[in-house]
């Protein structure tokens, strides 16, 4: 289906919704499934939208931008772009919020810390931090990444597509995993940060969560994995689809109960 140039998209709603209590129990913990002060008309009848069905329509305008791609959207998080940028020139990017590097106030102010973080280079290709006490320690991990002088740094939506072929060879490459049905994988730590930064830097920015010789494993892994897919698919792997800068943007995160008590 994506071969032929259809856009297939996953809308991720997995969780209990924790960080949305009390809210979440109105709902037995489905947190998409909570409704919004947001009011649509269904055969006449006022009801009210729930979070999932606002991503889906502020997501949807992407569909246009991304034949032959599979994307993943958090349920989560209802933002309006300043612009929809097209995929395709990146066998996987993510979506961000992205501008200049931060200074330290405005790390603060935009409360970068509980965010991973993005960074991309002139030429639009991209690396993938964990999430950075203050602008400082993003810095320095950037620069070790070989990204000391970024053209755009910004906070992650967490939402990404990927190329068919390089879905394909994902596959392909964890068939072993996926036919034991054991294990889990995050696609921040384990694919985008595995595969855009240096062995060291990664398994120094991971190892207060995983064992840095799995760590170290892992990252060989992925190195090859993606080395022999830049060898039959071309260079350009990793990259980003800029929404806009944050404070421009409409942008909700229903993650957690502030959200319901922010007005943009």
């Amino acid at each position: 289906m994506m071969k032929s140039g259809s856009s297939v998209a996953i809308y991720h709603v997995a969780g209990k919704g924790t960080r949305l209590a009390p809210l979440s129990l109105a709902e037995c913990n489905n947190k998409p499934a909570v409704k919004l002060p947001a009011n649509v008309d269904i055969n006449g009848e006022k009801v009210h939208m729930t979070i999932l069905e606002s991503v889906i329509l502020s997501t949807a305008p992407y569909a246009k931008g991304r034949g032959g791609r599979l994307s993943v959207f958090w349920a989560d998080q209802v933002f309006v772009p300043q612009e929809f940028q097209r995929s395709g020139e990146f066998a996987a990017d993510i979506l961000t919020f992205s501008g200049p590097m931060p200074t330290q106030e405005q790390w603060e102010a935009q409360g970068l810390s509980s965010y991973g973080l993005v960074a991309a280079n002139a030429d639009g290709s991209a690396c993938q931090l964990e999430k950075s006490a203050s602008a400082a320690a993003a810095g320095a991990v950037l620069g070790a990444a070989g990204f000391s002088s970024p053209a755009k740094v910004g906070s992650s939506l967490g939402s990404f597509s990927v190329s068919h072929q390089l879905l394909e060879a994902l596959l392909t490459e964890f068939q072993p995993e996926l036919d034991a049905k054991k294990g889990k994988m995050d696609t921040d730590p384990h694919l985008w940060m595995a595969m855009s930064l240096p062995e060291a830097t990664y398994a120094e920015a991971l190892e207060s969560k995983f064992s840095k010789p799995d760590l170290i494993a892992h990252h060989k892994r992925m190195a090859a994995f993606k080395a022999n897919f830049v060898t039959h698919n071309g260079p350009k792997f990793f990259g980003i689809v800029d929404a806009g800068v944050k404070e421009s943007c409409y942008y909700w995160d229903f993650g957690q109960l502030s959200g319901f008590f922010t007005t943009r």
